[in-house]
C-alpha cells in the first residue's frame, strides 16, 4: 500500500488488558457496526460470529510471527473504511496487550503510515489477579499445578514493563493509558465518547440495548467445574454462567479467603509501578482487598445457593447420577461444618434379595 494511501485515516488500536471491560466494549462493537458507521467509525468485518473472536485470531497471527497475514488485514481494513467514508477505523482485542516486544515493533512497522493511539486500560492489581486466576481455572483441563497457575498470573502484574514494551515501538505520545477501575461505571460513554460518538445518541443506545457481561463465577465453584469436566465445551461453559447468575444474581459474598489469594499473588517482587504515566492511577491500581468478615448466615446461604446452581446443571446433563449424588453430599457437608453440627452418613438402601 502506499504511504499516502489511508495516511489521514485515524486507527485506534484498544489492546485491553484482559478483564477490564472488553467484553462490554466489543459487544456494543459487533452487536451495532451500523450504528458506528454512522458516526464514521469502521470496524473490521471478521469472519467469526463474534467480533472479539476473530480480531483475536489477528493478535495470534501477530504473536505467531505471521506479519504478513496480519498486515493484509490491516491494509484492507483501511481500504474498506476509506470505501465507506469512515473516518475512524478500530481495532479492539485484549490479546495484543500479552505480545513480545518484537510483535510489537513489527505491529508498528505494520502501522507506520497512519495515524494511530493505542488503549490500554490497567486494572487493581489485587482484582485482576483473582480474576486472571478465575479465568485460568474455569475451562475443562485447566487445573494444573500451582507453579503454572501463579505464572499465568503475576507475569502480567508488571505494568512498567508492560508500558514500556509499547512505548519501545509506538512512543510515549501514542499510548493513551486509562484506570479501568476509575471509569468502570461509565467505560462505553468514555470510551466511545472519545472515538466521537456523541453522548446522547450513546446513551440512547445503551438504554435500548443490554450488552454482553463476563459473569464472574467464584473460584471456588469454577474449581468444582472444572474438576468434574461439566463445562466440556465453549456451550456449556457458557450455561453455567447463565444458571450461576440465575442463582447468585442478587447475593454479593465474597469470601475472606479470596483477599489471601490476592496478597499471595500480588507481592513486590511481582509488580513494578515506577513508570512515570503510572503516577495518577498508583494508588487505585495498588489499593488492597479489605479483608471481609464472614458471618454464619452468608456461609449457610452461599452453600445453599451453591447447592442449587449445582443440582440445575446436574439436572440438564443426563448419565451424572453420581455426580449429583457427591453435589448434595458436599452441601450436606459444608452446611454442618457452618453449623458445628455432626456429619451423619447417608443411610444406605437395603440389597434386595436374589
Amino acid at each position: 500500500m502506499a504511504r499516502d494511501i489511508g495516511a489521514k485515516m485515524k486507527i485506534y488500536l484498544h489492546i485491553g488488558t484482559h478483564k477490564t471491560g472488553t467484553t462490554a466494549i466489543q459487544s456494543l462493537i459487533f452487536r451495532n457496526s451500523d450504528f458506528l458507521a454512522e458516526h464514521g467509525i469502521f470496524v473490521p468485518k471478521v469472519d467469526r460470529e463474534a467480533y472479539r473472536r476473530g480480531l483475536a485470531d489477528v493478535a495470534v497471527l501477530l504473536r505467531q510471527g505471521q506479519f504478513e497475514e496480519v498486515r493484509d488485514f490491516i491494509h484492507a481494513c483501511v481500504r474498506e473504511a476509506e470505501a465507506s467514508g469512515a473516518r475512524v477505523l478500530l481495532i479492539s482485542s485484549e490479546e495484543f496487550s500479552t505480545a513480545a516486544p518484537q510483535h510489537i515493533e513489527a505491529l508498528a512497522q505494520i502501522l507506520k503510515p497512519f495515524d494511530v493511539e493505542v488503549i490500554l486500560y490497567l486494572r487493581n492489581v489485587y482484582e485482576y489477579a483473582l480474576s486472571l486466576c478465575g479465568e485460568q481455572i474455569k475451562r475443562p483441563g485447566s487445573v494444573r499445578r500451582y507453579e503454572a497457575l501463579a505464572y499465568e498470573v503475576t507475569s502480567r502484574l508488571n505494568y512498567t514493563e508492560l508500558l514500556s514494551r509499547w512505548e519501545a515501538s509506538f512512543g510515549t505520545e501514542k499510548l493513551d493509558v486509562r484506570c479501568y477501575d476509575d471509569v468502570r461505571t461509565s467505560l462505553l460513554e468514555t470510551f466511545y465518547g472519545h472515538l466521537g460518538v456523541p453522548a446522547d445518541a450513546l446513551d440512547a443506545l445503551i438504554e435500548r440495548r443490554s450488552f454482553e457481561k463476563n459473569k464472574s463465577i467464584d473460584m471456588a465453584t469454577q474449581l468444582m467445574l472444572s474438576v468434574v469436566n461439566i463445562n466440556s465445551d465453549m456451550g456449556k461453559l457458557v450455561r453455567s454462567n447463565e444458571v450461576y447468575d440465575a442463582a447468585f444474581s442478587d447475593f454479593h459474598y465474597v469470601p475472606p479467603m479470596l483477599a489471601n489469594i490476592a496478597r499471595m499473588f500480588c507481592r513486590a517482587e511481582f509488580m513494578d509501578f515506577s513508570h512515570p504515566r503510572l503516577a495518577p492511577f498508583v494508588d487505585t491500581l495498588t489499593r488492597p482487598i479489605p479483608e471481609m468478615e464472614e458471618t454464619e448466615e452468608e456461609k449457610i446461604e452461599y452453600l445453599e445457593r451453591l447447592g442449587l446452581f449445582a443440582l440445575k446443571l446436574a439436572a440438564e446433563r443426563r448419565g451424572q447420577r453420581r455426580w449429583r449424588q457427591k453435589i448434595r453430599d458436599f452441601i450436606r457437608v459444608g452446611k454442618a461444618a457452618s453449623q458445628d453440627t455432626p456429619v451423619r452418613g447417608r443411610k444406605k438402601k437395603p440389597k434386595k434379595q436374589r
